[in-house]
């Protein structure tokens, strides 16, 4: 990956963070991490992967 991709992976995983935990407020999300994000070469695309944990049902 070039260095202009990581800058733009690194970019695009801030700012979906940041939606995450500012702007997106269903209870359903949980603790969401963005673990990687990786952008095409030609930057048509990018793929985010993510882990999350479900809160216990009460």
């Amino acid at each position: 990956m070039s260095r202009r991709t990581e800058r733009i992976a690194e970019l695009l995983r801030n700012e979906i963070a940041c939606a995450l935990r500012e702007d997106i407020t269903d209870p359903r999300i949980g603790l969401t991490t963005l673990t990687r994000v990786d952008v095409a070469p030609d930057m048509s695309h990018a793929v985010v992967f993510w882990s999350g944990l479900e809160e216990p049902d009460e």
